[in-house]
């Protein structure tokens, strides 16, 4: 990646990267849809004509000499193809924005608007000498990508928005504007849906007349002012109606109304189904924002028509590109789970803010709090949302035997009451983990022993059950004595790394298990799931490694 000199103010302190350039073609049998675009992407038409749906709404026609420009995250469908088919040339590419300059750091983010979107009629020679340029290679990788290439790049982006400039510009995309004011409005919702809010008081808060604000707000948000409010009401009042106690009137209080029955209607027009009966319903459509709570909807016998999934996900599920963590940057479009339309949103609670502020309006998001509970309560938790709990209690009382047999087969096989010490390495620095997460089958199902300072820690946190880790430095290892020793590590070239590493470290060549060479390097991502699917073939590889003919081994 490199850095230019631009005139054009949106491309000042960026640096672009190309992921992806070369030709296309599209048939004229039926249609052609992508179902979310990952990179800024140029679609260039050099044969043929059709027209391009947007977001599954905006429907523009091109013809050659047309440049199609998608931002990230959103969808597309060709359709309407000429007799002969269609041919563009096709570049994607990514833009980082600088965020952070310090003496001895610059710091870039993910930028993910742009000032055009659609069909851009104006393109010159040069234009589409760049793009032939383009297609004419294959897109280099990030070691290879010369300052030419990036150069030719940034020329072209620099001779597009040139030759459009604002006055002839399209709207710009509805999620990705880069305007203040939807942001505040729509947080003060969020924060006061229980108050009678006026669009007048949301006008001025957005320093605009509130008739033109309105307008702006269902232009990008596809639904006014009120509708967006009442969604959000109607979808706090789901919410509480499925994990509270709280009588129907109190809800309706909490959300904004103070007429309990005028509530009910508006809720039964909402929902279909009367508040005093919505939570006995199935939710036909449901999406999970993070992948334990998948697991768990599938343990159940519940599909989701959307998720988040991980690389060992035992069914076919729509995947969906979510943030791991709290600090990751959320960049799935609105439109995305608009197309969806659930029923029903289920996520951790360190995804639940940035889920209310992106898709509060959309569904109900019900937060199932992470570290309050094991496997066994966020199964049950879920089961009693969908109304599963016989299945929930089935799948705890068959784990359970299965356990115990393991139980009995390791402690055959090594003796009873062993102890292990289980060191994961996570970008922060060495973790010794407790009875929860990949802890839960060493410690719960195998009955294995912690070291016994681990023991003193986890006998602070509920009876033991509840510590998911304690930082360590690798210098303390030793201070962790344990039979056994598993090291957990993000890959086989990090456990490579590591073990050439720990060879001239004191507290390593200490450890007794080191010295009785019954220790082993693991992958992270096998044994970072806690949820039911991923700790049953956990249990299975735990029982492998401790029943192998050799203590010591490797990814």
């Amino acid at each position: 990646m490199a850095q230019l000199q631009q005139i054009h103010p949106f491309l000042q302190n960026t640096i672009v990267e190309i992921k992806e350039s070369g030709k296309r073609s599209y048939s004229p049998e039926g249609h052609h849809c992508d179902d979310i675009v990952q990179s800024h992407t140029l679609l260039y038409c050099t044969k043929g004509k059709g027209e391009v749906v947007i977001d599954g709404s905006s429907s523009s026609k091109f013809a050659r000499k047309s440049l199609l420009l998608l931002p990230p995250q959103i969808s597309f469908e060709i359709t309407h193809f000429s007799s002969h088919g269609i041919e563009m040339h096709a570049l994607s590419f990514d833009l980082y924005r600088l965020s952070v300059s310090e003496d001895h750091r610059r710091v870039y983010e993910r930028e993910l608007s742009f000032p055009l979107h659609g069909v851009i009629e104006k393109t010159g020679p040069r234009v589409q000498y760049l793009l032939r340029q383009f297609s004419g290679q294959s897109a280099p990788s990030k070691r290879s990508q010369s300052l030419y290439q990036l150069d030719q790049l940034y020329e072209l982006l620099e001779l597009i928005l040139l030759e459009n400039p604002d006055e002839d510009l399209p709207a710009a995309p509805l999620s990705d504007a880069p305007e203040q004011w939807l942001p505040l409005t729509v947080q003060y919702m969020q924060e006061h849906f229980d108050r009678d809010i006026t669009v007048e008081k949301l006008g001025e808060l957005a320093g605009m007349h509130p008739a033109y604000y309105s307008h702006l707000f269902k232009q990008k948000m596809n639904k006014t002012p009120y509708e967006f409010l009442t969604n959000l009401r109607m979808n706090k009042a789901k919410e509480m109606l499925l994990v509270s106690d709280k009588k129907v009137k109190d809800v309706a209080r909490e959300v904004g109304y103070i007429d309990e029955f005028y509530f009910s209607r508006r809720f039964k027009t909402s929902s279909g189904y009367a508040p005093t009966t919505y939570s006995k319903q199935l939710h036909a459509k449901m999406i999970s924002l993070s992948f334990p709570y998948t697991e768990h909807l599938l343990t159940l016998g519940v599909v989701p028509c959307a998720a988040q999934t991980h690389k060992y996900f035992p069914a076919a599920v729509k995947s969906l590109m979510l943030p791991f963590h709290a600090s990751d940057p959320w960049e799935i479009s609105r439109q995305a789970f608009l197309k969806l339309d659930p029923d029903l949103i289920l996520c951790k609670d360190n995804v639940s803010v940035k889920a209310r502020e992106n898709l509060g309006d959309i569904a109900p998001i019900v937060t199932i709090q992470w570290t309050t509970m094991d496997v066994f309560g966020h199964l049950q938790m879920i089961a009693g949302i969908v109304n599963k709990q016989e299945a929930a209690q089935e799948w705890i009382d068959q784990y359970e035997k299965k356990a115990e047999k393991a139980h009995q087969l390791v402690a055959d096989h090594i003796g009873d009451k062993r102890t292990v010490a289980i060191c994961v390495l996570r970008e922060t620095g060495w973790r010794m983990y407790g009875a929860r997460n990949i802890g839960h089958v060493f410690y719960r199902s195998l009955q294995m022993l912690p070291p016994a300072r681990m023991q003193a820690e986890m006998q602070k946190h509920n009876n033991g059950k509840m510590l998911t880790w304690v930082a360590i430095s690798i210098d303390e290892l030793d201070q962790y004595e344990s039979d056994y020793l598993f090291m957990v590590v993000p890959s086989r070239e990090e456990a490579e790394k590591q073990w050439k590493l720990l060879q001239s470290n004191a507290a390593w060549q200490r450890h007794p298990a080191v010295i009785a060479n019954r220790y082993c390097f693991l992958e992270w991502d096998q044994w970072k799931v806690y949820a039911p699917y991923s700790l049953e073939r956990q249990l299975d590889m735990a029982v492998d490694l401790l029943t192998s003919p050799t203590n010591n081994v490797s990814l």
